[in-house]
Order: C-alpha cells, then sequence, then structure tokens
C-alpha cells in the first residue's frame, strides 16, 4: 500500500493523506482520518475524480501516464499539491527497471556471443564482459530496488564511463551510431531521476510522524 502526505496549508493542521494499491485500486483520500473520496479502480482516476466538502472546498485527483512513470495529480480548488517532478516510487521504478533491462541485453547478448561463437560481436568486444556487466547491473539494480543510494550511484557512474567508450570507439571507427547514443542517454536519464527520488524517499515522513 502506497500513500503520501499534504500539509493543506501553511501553520494548519489538516492534512490530507492518500494512499492506493500497486495496483491503483482504492485509492483514498483522507482529510484528518476522516475518508472523503475513494476511486475505485485505475480507469476511474486516470479520467479523474472529484469531491466537494460541505465548505465548499474541492478536491480533485487524477493519475497521469508517462513512460515507465506515473504522475498523481492532486488539487485542492485551484493549488496543485503534488510534486511537479511526479511520485518518487514511480521514478525509483523507472531507474531500476532500466537496470533490470540493461542486464537482461548484456546477458543475453554476452551469452550468446559465447555460445554460438559471433565473430562480428567478438571483434567488438562482447562475450564474457557482456556477461559481466550483466551480473553487475542486474545485482545493482536487486540493490536499488530495495533503496540503495549507493548502488544506483555506482550503476550509473558505470554506465556513463562505459558510455564514453562507446563513443570515442564509434568514432575511431567512424561509424557514429545515432540511435545507439540516443538509447545510452535514454537509459542513464531514468537511473539519474532515481537518485532524486531515493532521497526524497529517504526524507519521507513515516505516517505517524508530523507532516512537513
Amino acid at each position: 500500500m502506497a500513500e503520501k502526505h499534504y500539509q493543506l496549508l501553511a501553520g494548519e493542521t489538516k492534512f490530507l493523506k492518500i494512499k492506493w494499491d500497486s495496483s491503483w485500486r482504492d485509492l483514498s483520500l483522507i482529510l484528518d482520518g476522516r475518508t472523503i473520496l475513494v476511486v475505485p479502480d485505475y480507469r476511474s482516476l486516470k479520467e479523474g475524480r472529484s469531491v466537494t466538502l460541505n465548505d465548499g472546498t474541492t478536491f480533485f485527483v487524477q493519475l497521469k501516464n508517462g513512460f515507465l512513470t506515473h504522475q498523481l495529480s492532486v488539487w485542492m480548488n485551484d493549488v496543485a499539491l503534488s510534486e511537479p517532478t511526479g511520485d518518487p516510487e514511480d521514478r525509483l521504478k523507472g531507474a531500476y527497471f532500466v537496470l533490470f533491462l540493461l542486464a537482461g541485453i548484456n546477458g543475453l547478448v554476452g551469452l550468446a556471443t559465447l555460445a554460438f561463437g559471433i565473430v562480428s560481436l567478438k571483434a567488438m568486444g562482447l562475450g564474457w564482459i557482456s556477461v559481466f556487466y550483466g551480473v553487475v547491473f542486474g545485482l545493482t539494480g536487486w540493490f536499488v530496488k530495495r533503496r540503495s543510494l549507493a548502488a544506483l550511484i555506482l550503476a550509473s557512474v558505470l554506465f556513463f564511463i562505459d558510455s564514453v567508450f562507446v563513443v570515442m570507439a564509434m568514432a575511431e571507427a567512424r561509424n557514429t551510431n545515432v540511435w545507439i547514443i540516443f538509447l545510452r542517454v535514454f537509459f542513464l536519464y531514468f537511473m539519474l531521476q532515481g537518485i532524486p527520488a531515493l532521497r526524497e524517499l529517504a526524507n519521507r515522513p513515516s505516517p505517524n510522524a508530523a507532516f512537513r
């Protein structure tokens, strides 16, 4: 069960808690311990739902999709309460998803090179080194999923250094592949997004703590 907490106005004691399950079902808006809105399923949340209280205050909630991420938009009247950078849980998922993807790609390419003796791939230096990278990215992905900042920084630095060598090799061979560069920048972007996400999650108050 995921949760987010908001202090509605600085200096006031009213707090809004939002909780939902892993499939975005039964999302609940809870104001000072009282449930004011329940959105039953993912489709309803995508469409957006609102509730107006007796004092005229209106809350609106909607799920917006990005690539590998979801952003939960929450509004009180005309004031946006959700973070513009998206939910840190989703940014973290994007980071370790990329690491697991890199682990799978490197592992499969390395094993295929070794098993079938593909000369062209061996000439590119693939083989055991690819298997090694697959293991490293798989292990760091496993630790990042368990919220290890050190593992994510290590994986990001390793991937950046490897990317620099790849670009240098392409430049030396005068065979620059724009798509490879684009994909590496794309992967690195999602990995780096996980670093501030982990810091936000580390500083997130517990449900019983005073909200900020």
